[in-house]
């Protein structure tokens, strides 16, 4: 799905007539966010990367939420955030695998790249929305620290 706003108010409108109402509240929601987003920048339209760091946000507050529902002991909370989770999750462009970012960066460190702000903030540009920070920071620190040859790449 090309994560768009015009593409989630598509697919609200088909969950309503489906009568899903999960899928319905998450992306009413999600489609708030969106919105409050626009306000807060002073835009018109969001970039696909831009929609694609609010849905994952979203992804990340359910998942705190259920930690802490599973220390409460409250099963019925943990459920419905894990489905709301998976809900959004398959809006998502797929992650690079732990592969692909290690290519990614040992390609960029031949490429003349020394220093893991610069790494991060070309795979940033080169992977909108498509790689984990925490993993591509321990991999470029990795990377950066064994000298960093292209092999492999």
């Amino acid at each position: 799905m090309d994560l768009n706003e015009v593409a989630l108010v598509a697919e609200m409108q088909g969950a309503m007539k489906a009568r899903d109402a999960l899928r319905v509240n998450v992306l009413r929601g999600l489609i708030a966010a969106i919105k409050n987003a626009k306000v807060e920048q002073r835009v018109g339209t969001l970039r696909a990367e831009q929609i694609t760091q609010i849905v994952r946000r979203e992804v990340k507050m359910r998942d705190e939420v259920i930690e802490l529902a599973r220390r409460g002991g409250r099963r019925d909370v943990v459920e419905q955030n894990e489905a709301e989770r998976a809900i959004l999750e398959r809006l998502l462009p797929a992650l690079l695998t732990a592969d692909e970012i290690e290519a990614a960066v040992r390609r960029l460190r031949a490429e003349g790249a020394a220093s893991i702000g610069e790494i991060m903030r070309k795979l940033q540009t080169e992977f909108p929305g498509r790689i984990d920070g925490k993993q591509a920071s321990e991999t470029a620190r990795r990377v950066l620290g064994s000298g960093g040859g292209a092999a492999g790449a």
